[in-house]
């Protein structure tokens, strides 16, 4: 079966506490993976990379969340890491750097039924982070 590696971005509900997350993992059902956190968070967008092989993805995801522990270590799941603001170029610089030019993007995530997967949600490159950090603030 096909595997996708994902990184989920997320906004906090909080302005206040100026913080974003992101979420990566692997999954044959990445928006319903995506969705599953648990948190004063708000899913915004999803990005993955689909056809790859289990090991792959796994490869891939652990790759990732190496990357992104360096910049910032939330002390939780070693999928799950929480940044300040400021951060957001590097981390977005940083998961872009995994992911092929052009991925499949799911803007407004948090908005999409999870029964709607079966619609493929499209490929397209990266936005800028400048357009999308908006969405954060």
């Amino acid at each position: 079966m096909s595997h996708e590696v994902y990184a989920s971005f997320y906004s906090c509900l909080q302005p206040r506490l100026k913080v974003f997350a992101v979420k990566v993992g692997h999954s044959e059902r990445t928006l319903a993976r995506a969705k599953e956190l648990l948190s004063n968070l708000q899913l915004e967008d999803v990005f993955s990379t689909r056809s790859l092989s289990r090991r792959k993805a796994l490869t891939l995801e652990s790759e990732i969340n190496t990357d992104l522990l360096r910049i910032a270590n939330s002390g939780g799941s070693g999928e799950f890491h929480l940044y300040p603001l400021p951060q957001f170029s590097k981390v977005y610089k940083s998961i872009r750097s995994y992911f092929p030019e052009v991925i499949n993007h799911q803007p407004n995530a948090s908005l999409v039924s999870v029964s709607s997967m079966g619609l493929d949600y499209p490929s397209t490159r990266f936005p800028e982070a400048k357009a999308l950090k908006k969405n954060y603030v």
